[in-house]
């Protein structure tokens, strides 16, 4: 009867693992052989990272609407010469924010990373954070999509991330939405909760960064509908705890110089446009270079289609709107 137990627990250890080794192969198979939507990479706006050389970004940004929304790595290239990216995604949860952490880190290795703050305030499903989790482990989950743009020349051509995004993920939008932004970053004597599944997400991205050595900056940026004091408390708290820096922009709108008749896009402050984002790249850009000494970039040759890729996108993309 024991020699039977035993031949059993082999036999589905022995299923098991033959199971991980098919998944982990057929996730090697169906792998996207670019970094675009035709090749079947999912978020091509998102993956534009897999296509710069190696170790040659210094700020990974992680976050929502808010952070792609908000801050344009051209823009501070510009003002300062540092390189980033705009890693974020619409409705981003921690647990999204963290596999978003690990891809990245995996090619880079960034001397900052800056999380946005609103996803700690955002309900998380259980079953997204068990996918995503799956998806860490087998990343066949996150390329089941693909097989329908393989073909046999792409099945046995190399993969070659080349593809850079313009805009190195951030979302220009020119839309105003011309309101009366109101004084709502008054103390209430509140303060939000953190809800535990939140915390686990947010310590699991402290302890990644700092377990590698990258100094972790958690920001807040404008949004007068989504930001109260009594989340700037909770955030605070939340830093001062786990020994991270905590810098809240909706308490330097009048610094920024931010108008609510022009620099933002949507109904009660959601989202900055692109003028907002503009000013706000802008103040924060000598920030981050002073406070994390981040190199100067515009004089080495290396990156010079940094310096390139900024004239277009000045082109298409004033800083002040056209009449």
């Amino acid at each position: 009867m024991k020699n039977t137990h035993i031949r059993n627990l082999l036999r589905s250890a022995a299923f098991l693992l033959l199971l991980a080794l098919l998944l982990q192969g057929t996730a090697l198979l169906l792998r996207p052989r670019d970094n675009t939507e035709d090749a079947g990479m999912e978020l091509q706006r998102l993956h534009g990272f897999l296509g710069e050389p190696d170790d040659t970004i210094d700020v990974i940004f992680l976050g929502d609407s808010e952070a792609y929304s908000g801050y344009s790595p051209l823009e501070m290239w510009d003002t300062c010469g540092f390189t980033s990216y705009i890693c974020a995604i619409s409705g981003c949860s921690l647990d999204d924010g963290y596999a978003f952490l690990l891809e990245a880190t995996a090619h880079q290795h960034p001397k900052l990373v800056v999380m946005e703050a609103l996803p700690a305030f955002r309900k998380m499903s259980a079953n997204d954070s068990l996918f995503t989790e799956g998806t860490l482990f087998f990343p066949v989950f996150s390329v089941h999509n693909s097989w329908k743009c393989m073909t046999p020349q792409r099945l046995l051509s190399p993969v070659v991330y080349n593809y850079r995004q313009p805009n190195r993920g951030y979302k220009p939008d020119h839309t105003i939405f011309a309101q009366e932004v109101k004084d709502y970053m008054k103390p209430s004597g509140k303060t939000a909760e953190i809800a535990l599944f939140n915390r686990i997400y947010l310590d699991r991205i402290v302890r990644y960064c700092k377990g590698n050595d990258i100094p972790m900056l958690i920001l807040s940026c404008p949004s007068p509908k989504n930001w109260n004091y009594a989340k700037h408390e909770a955030m605070q708290a939340y830093a001062d705890s786990a020994g991270v820096s905590f810098l809240d922009l909706n308490l330097a709108l009048a610094e920024i110089g931010l108008d609510g008749q022009t620099d933002f896009r949507d109904e009660k402050g959601d989202h900055l446009n692109h003028y907002g984002a503009v000013k706000t790249s802008a103040y924060l850009a000598p920030i981050l270079a002073q406070s994390y000494d981040l190199p100067d970039h515009r004089e080495d040759p290396a990156y010079e289609s940094w310096g390139d890729a900024f004239e277009l996108y000045r082109q298409k993309h004033p800083t002040t709107p056209t009449s």
